[in-house]
């Protein structure tokens, strides 16, 4: 970066992008939904700051009913592996903030 100034000029060298942490994470639709058993959807989350750096990790509280796969820090994939009556939770998760998402499996037709 150079600045110029009639008072006092200045340049800036750095060596790396500065790491921006997340302070909010959330899904962008997190209303409730069921997928069938071998469907497989794609949501993604919001992170503030946009240009946050951090990582973001996704956990399913049952993955052997509903499987995550995180395809980037804003979007996870999310697969129906087997049939169950009760919901599951679905966490993202970056910097210790946290948001969720409730996903039933249902038998294929």
């Amino acid at each position: 970066m150079y600045s110029y100034s009639l008072f006092c000029n200045a340049v800036v060298f750095c060596t790396s992008a500065p790491d921006v942490k997340a302070t909010k994470v959330e899904f962008i639709d997190d209303t409730a939904f069921e997928i069938e058993e071998g469907e497989k959807v794609r949501r993604k989350v919001k992170l503030t700051p946009v240009n946050a750096t951090s990582s973001t990790t996704f956990t399913s509280s049952a993955s052997g009913v509903v499987k995550v796969t995180k395809i980037s820090d804003t979007e996870v994939e999310i697969e129906g592996v087997d049939a169950n009556v009760s919901a599951v939770t679905i966490t993202a998760t970056n910097n210790s903030q946290t948001d969720t998402i409730s996903v039933t499996c249902v038998a294929g037709t």
